[in-house]
């Protein structure tokens, strides 16, 4: 992301690589190896121990990356709005809609139409009980859904990227992986 984010924004992030995993990368800035990092979600224990430094002074939230803005996160940049021409914003749409789509829960073409919508109502009644809600708060977990509707329409957008675009974003992200 910080490679792709130099292209699209023209931020000028130093890339260090060899860290096994996240935890370890957050380990080395805390220890000052290095100056910061990426994190591509914000929930489980990554998130969590990012949190917990940011509670304590030690790390400082400094842009988010969601093609969508967040009431949450108002008082720091959200990395769409740097996007330096209207393709590299439609590129960076791209690039970032996983994050837009969360942990999306799918059935294949030819499901009834009955049964989505019987299925699309019990995921709304489990994100609002109660019980749900306490369990995912025990284990610092933050519950966004989105409806099966707004996500169908969030998709379409995502595939209304002109060609040019959405190949630029492909290519980008393979280049960026090497």
């Amino acid at each position: 992301m910080p490679k792709l984010l130099n292209e699209l924004i023209g931020t000028k992030f130093k890339v260090i690589t060899g860290y096994p995993g996240s935890m370890e990368s957050i380990l080395a800035m805390e220890r000052g190896e290095v100056d910061g990092r990426y994190s591509p979600g914000w929930a489980g224990p990554e998130a969590n121990k990012v949190n917990d430094l940011v509670a304590a002074g030690k790390a400082q939230l400094i842009a988010y990356l969601n093609p969508e803005n967040h009431a949450a996160f108002k008082h720091i940049p959200n990395v769409m709005d740097l996007a330096n021409s209207p393709e590299n914003r439609q590129v960076l749409g791209v690039v970032l809609s996983a994050q837009g789509l969360g942990r999306p829960f799918f059935v294949p073409p030819g499901v009834p139409a009955d049964r989505v919508k019987a299925l699309q109502n019990a995921f709304t009644a489990t994100i609002k009980d109660a019980e749900f809600l306490a369990e995912a708060a025990a284990q610092k977990f933050d519950i966004e859904a989105i409806s099966g509707p707004d996500m169908a329409a969030y998709l379409d957008r995502l595939y209304a990227t002109p060609a040019p675009l959405l190949r630029r974003a492909i290519d980008m992200m393979t280049q960026a992986q090497k």
